[in-house]
């Protein structure tokens, strides 16, 4: 999927890859680096026993799923800039899609009021096209599924192989930089 995307680690440095089901790998607790995948719950109790922990480094731009789970002197990293390709190419497509005004989110749900888009989608007055909806999932009864105008996407419009790739190129560079001491790249100061 692009861990290959990493390169050779740095000498005294071992890389284990957290599988998406089963069980999670033996040392994991000791581990001062961590990639986890987005929404892996299981890491999330996990990671206030992680005593070594330093740096979490994220795959994505968002890092708001990991807000609250963040112990106290760890370094937080996004993954900012490797998925701006795939996600200004989605935005254009939905742009140039259906005539007429149209709100296209590919950031966060929680910039747009979903109570205000819906009354004017059902108004007839906007389309939109969202990647992504607050809630996030959004409900199976939810309004927006049904409401004219309205095309949505499950909060993928990053996820292609080429962004997946620059993600993992990213937490090389990451990795070696902690391990020579210098400064990491796209660190979060807070979250949202």
């Amino acid at each position: 999927m692009g861990q290959d995307a990493i390169g050779e680690p740095p000498e005294g440095v071992s890389v284990g890859l957290i599988p998406r089901d089963g069980e999670l790998p033996e040392g994991l607790l000791a581990a001062e680096f961590l990639v986890p995948g987005a929404g892996d719950r299981r890491l999330y109790e996990l990671i206030g026993q992680m005593s070594e922990l330093r740096v979490i480094q994220t795959l994505s731009a968002g890092v708001d799923w990991l807000e609250g789970y963040v112990p106290a002197g760890v370094t937080l990293c996004d993954a900012g800039g490797t998925r701006d390709i795939p996600v200004a190419e989605w935005v254009l497509a939905a742009i140039l899609a259906r005539p007429g005004a149209l709100l296209v989110n590919a950031a966060r749900g929680r910039i747009v009021d979903t109570k205000a888009l819906l009354g004017l989608l059902q108004a007839g007055h906007l389309r939109a096209a969202l990647d992504v909806t607050d809630p996030e999932p959004l409900p199976s009864d939810h309004g927006l599924w049904e409401a004219p105008g309205a095309l949505i996407t499950p909060h993928f419009a990053g996820d292609t192989a080429a962004a997946e790739r620059r993600a993992f190129v990213l937490v090389g560079e990451q990795v070696r930089r902690y391990v020579r001491a210098e400064p990491l790249e796209n660190v979060v100061e807070h979250c949202y």
